[in-house]
């Protein structure tokens, strides 16, 4: 078994570094879910129910649906906008669980609770290519399958398209629609085949939402992340996956050496390059084993 299946199947999610949790009530005001996730720096908020276990997240992405519905932010509660196809684990399942929830869900974030089912912590994308980083890193890593796959095979081998991109004039709301409509985490600022920015959802947390209603006509350059982190095509699939890990990226940019964009990576895009290249090299070893048998 490759040495990161290996890991995935005998660590426990206890052992990750779980995050921080930002819990609200189904009637916490949207206005106030947001000024703890700003404050926090995190991206959801938990919806407890009167026991005190998760019943839904409040996400980025249930931000844009606010805004768009109601830009006050006053008026509506977190309850009429709370994601219920989250993921739950208990903290002593194998880190396996939530690496197939990603996988197989696109899970962003996934609640760890007690056996009780007390909410003791979140994990998901980001810490799972923590984890995945780290592990990488480590001596028993070494000439594994993951590893050569990592090391050998360019950024260009991970899926980095569908993406979606505008230009920079373009008006935050209609952003905030475009970020909303076609259900995706980023898009990228993109002038005359240029990258010169991403604006996310985490951008929408921290820069649009509090002032939404006065800056909705201005445009996309003045909130974008400017100069973003970026991973060139011709490097190795490595480097993708530390942009992500270690600056906390959840999108790269991926550029040639040209600079002309060529896609987008995620974490989501990474696991899946990596499964896909596990499954092909153990169908290759098991075809030898039998080509060697006959």
């Amino acid at each position: 078994m490759d040495a990161l299946r290996e890991n995935l199947e005998c660590e426990r999610i206890s052992t990750l570094r779980l995050r921080e949790v930002i819990t609200v009530f189904p009637e916490t005001v949207v206005r106030s879910a947001v000024a703890q996730m700003r404050f926090k720096q995190l991206g959801c908020a938990v919806i407890l129910d009167a026991r005190e276990r998760p019943t839904g997240i409040f996400t980025e992405r249930s931000l844009s649906d606010a805004l768009i519905k109601d830009a006050s932010l006053d008026n509506r509660t977190v309850e009429e906008f709370a994601e219920r196809t989250y993921s739950q684990f208990t903290a002593s399942q194998p880190i396996a669980c939530v690496w197939d929830a990603v996988q197989r869900h696109g899970s962003r974030f996934g609640c760890v609770t007690d056996e009780d089912g007390r909410l003791i912590g979140l994990t998901g994308q980001r810490g799972l290519a923590e984890y995945v980083a780290s592990v990488s890193q480590s001596a028993e890593f070494s000439n594994s399958p993951s590893e050569r796959l990592l090391a050998e095979e360019r950024v260009t081998e991970i899926q980095s398209r569908p993406y979606a991109e505008l230009p920079s004039m373009t008006p935050i709301r209609q952003a905030v629609h475009a970020l909303h409509g076609l259900k995706v985490a980023s898009l990228l600022v993109v002038d005359e085949g240029k990258l010169l920015g991403i604006f996310t959802e985490r951008d929408v947390l921290e820069r649009v939402a509090e002032r939404y209603a006065r800056i909705a006509d201005a445009p996309l350059s003045e909130v974008m992340t400017s100069r973003p982190v970026i991973a060139r095509g011709s490097e190795p699939a490595q480097c993708a996956l530390s942009a992500i890990a270690e600056a906390g990226y959840r999108h790269v940019p991926v550029l040639n050496e040209s600079d002309e964009v060529l896609g987008i990576v995620s974490p989501h895009r990474v696991f899946a390059f990596l499964e896909q290249g596990l499954a092909a090299d153990h169908e290759q070893r098991v075809a030898c084993r039998i080509s060697e048998s006959v």
